[in-house]
């Protein structure tokens, strides 16, 4: 049988402990894949101030490349670059023109400058296919620099706060067990009801449990 939760709002251990469990469940939130990758919007933007054009130019490199009879290989460029900016493994078009060189051959890159465009010109048309054929495949994440930047925040404060949990509780935050045959007596602490006794990783440990317990009795 589980332990009944002794949850309290007041007392500075709780306190710390609760603190770090919204913490927690921020940084959770903020770090999936879904809150990491661009908008199609934000995706689109990024492209086209990497590649440094407007979407009238865009359009331009567009129709210039929808020659039926030519260009075969720039635009087989485009569609391995928008199925890549669909997948999980791009949350942004990248500044890097080396992160492209896996899309590109030769023939590609003589197309691409015979028609006076180039590669990140060719990222941002990838990105507005992709934005037009998997709009589903994108997140919701508007700045990628804000967002990588409240990441680094939250973990910086839960780890704070973790290293004070485990090292600020007192005699008054635990329960002591029954002394075994061998005279050791089970360490918990009463706000898990004694479920989480001490140990390393004390903080991590704490703040999952009361996670995971919330909203039980």
């Amino acid at each position: 049988m589980k332990p009944k939760l002794k949850l309290k709002a007041n007392g500075a251990f709780a306190t710390l402990v609760h603190e770090c469990a919204e913490i927690t469940k921020e940084l959770r939130a903020h770090d999936t894949l879904a809150a990491c990758k661009l908008s199609a919007p934000a995706f689109l933007r990024e492209a086209l101030r990497i590649a440094g054009i407007t979407e009238q130019r865009l359009g331009e490199v567009e129709e210039k490349l929808s020659d039926p009879l030519r260009w075969f290989e720039a635009r087989a460029v485009i569609r391995r670059l928008t199925a890549a900016f669909a997948s999980v493994n791009w949350v942004a078009p990248s500044a890097e023109i080396r992160r492209y060189n896996w899309a590109m051959t030769a023939e590609a890159l003589a197309e691409i400058v015979a028609v006076g465009s180039s590669t990140f010109e060719i990222a941002a048309l990838a990105a507005k296919h992709a934005m037009e054929k998997y709009p589903e495949s994108f997140g919701s994440c508007t700045d990628l620099a804000a967002h990588q930047k409240r990441l680094v925040e939250l973990t910086l404060r839960r780890d704070e706060l973790r290293h004070q949990i485990e090292t600020q509780y007192t005699s008054d935050d635990l329960l002591i067990g029954e002394p075994n045959a061998q005279g050791n007596a089970r360490v918990s602490f009463k706000l898990s009801g004694g479920a989480v006794p001490l140990g390393p990783n004390l903080g991590e440990r704490l703040t999952n449990w009361l996670i995971a317990n919330e909203g039980k009795s």
